[in-house]
């Protein structure tokens, strides 16, 4: 990602002007069963069965926290080179130009070879292993569904793209945190988001 600078465990500066709203956007969103939070941002808003990503910055916010999860997102970039990012493990301060969480385990959800790769703290990313040349062969041109599976069990992450894994990481901390989607000027629709909590969670309702 070009647009940030890593401080500390994860944070961004840079300015940016405020996003003007989207038609029917509302503060708190419901979608997939579960209730999100927008933050610093209002470019969320769901129509026809699809949660709608319209460019703007701030972050979408999972209702509570979750440690270890199976997160399943099926979505389609609607611009070419269209960016955006997966927030894991993600604490609730926000701060910089952007809103964007403070602290924070990012999943790259750009449309370009980038997709899948993980921005974190530098203990988490020294230890990434990713398979740039399967998300060439995997990625769905633009305007077409993905599915990107992502699993966080323990200090370990993995992450599936259309059914391969493509990024490993080891060494997350911390070991619970929200889960978010990135506002970062892209427009994507989200047609699935499933949260589906492993043992030493609770309960998956949001």
């Amino acid at each position: 990602m070009k647009r940030f600078v890593l401080v500390g465990n994860l944070g961004w500066t840079l300015g940016a002007a405020p996003a003007t709203p989207a038609a029917g956007s509302k503060s708190t969103i419901e979608f997939g069963g579960l209730k999100w939070h927008q933050v610093n941002t209002d470019r969320f808003s769901v129509k026809d069965g699809w949660l709608i990503l319209d460019k703007g910055r701030g972050w979408l916010r999972s209702d509570r926290e979750y440690a270890d999860f199976v997160l399943t997102i099926e979505w389609k970039f609607v611009d070419k080179g269209a960016d955006s990012g997966i927030f894991v493990r993600t604490g609730a301060e926000s701060g910089g130009g952007n809103g964007w969480p403070l602290k924070a385990i990012q999943i790259q959800c750009m449309d370009n070879d980038s997709l899948a790769g993980v921005f974190a703290a530098k203990e988490v990313t020294q230890a990434t292993t990713r398979r740039t040349d399967l998300v060439k062969q995997l990625r769905k041109p633009t305007g077409e569904l993905n599915v990107m599976e992502i699993r966080c069990e323990g200090k370990k992450m993995a992450v599936k793209l259309n059914g391969a894994v493509v990024t490993t990481c080891e060494n997350l901390v911390p070991a619970k945190g929200y889960i978010g989607i990135q506002g970062e000027g892209g427009t994507l629709h989200f047609k699935r988001i499933e949260i589906k909590e492993l043992k030493s969670g609770g309960s998956n309702n949001g």
